[in-house]
C-alpha cells in the first residue's frame, strides 16, 4: 500500500514517540520545534502539508539522532511512497 511521505513521518514520529518514551510536548523541547507546528504535522486535517527538512532535521534530533537514522526505516522505503 502505498503512502504520503507526510504520513510516513506521522507513523516514524509515532513509533519513536513510543519506542522513547516521551510526549509530542517532550519532543518540541528537545527537538526546539514549536509544540503547535508539531501539532499541525500530526493532524490528520493537513494531508496537503509537506514537512520541510529543516523541521524533519529538528525532529530527528529531539530524538537524539541524525536525520539519516531517521529516515533509515523501512517507512521510507520509495516503492511504497507517493511522491
Amino acid at each position: 500500500m502505498e503512502t504520503t511521505v507526510r504520513v510516513a513521518v506521522i507513523n516514524r514520529i509515532n513509533s519513536l514517540l513510543a519506542k522513547h518514551g516521551i510526549t509530542l510536548y517532550k519532543l518540541a523541547k528537545q527537538s526546539n520545534v514549536p509544540y503547535g507546528t508539531l501539532k499541525n504535522i500530526m493532524s490528520a486535517g493537513n494531508e496537503n502539508k509537506a514537512v520541510n527538512l529543516s523541521t524533519a532535521i529538528q525532529i530527528a534530533q529531539g530524538f537524539g539522532m541524525t536525520i539519516s537514522e531517521f529516515l533509515d526505516d523501512p517507512t521510507f522505503n520509495e516503492d511504497n511512497l507517493t511522491l
